[in-house]
């Protein structure tokens, strides 16, 4: 069986950093997938990244610029919806 290790490797690497502020989002943990919407031809993680850092994840307030909750929010909410419709 073949495991992605690159999800641990990577939470491993920001710990070993020591940066406070360094912040990784990333489209899956071990032993999951990222899902393809294919109707846009990428995965639903990278589609809501895109959109979300184009500013449609700034809501509250709308005042033209997206903060960290607000994409996070915006991604990981949109992943989950999509998910929900699949089942």
């Amino acid at each position: 069986m073949i495991v992605n290790e690159f999800p641990d490797r990577l939470a491993e690497a920001v710990k070993l950093s020591g940066d406070a502020n360094l912040w990784v989002l990333s489209a899956n943990s071990m032993h999951e997938t990222s899902h393809v919407a294919h109707a846009s031809h990428q995965s639903v993680f990278s589609h809501l990244v895109v959109r979300g850092l184009t500013g449609e994840a700034d809501v509250n307030p709308v005042d033209g610029a997206v903060d960290l909750a607000e994409f996070t929010s915006f991604v990981c909410g949109g992943v989950r919806d999509w998910m929900s419709c699949r089942n």
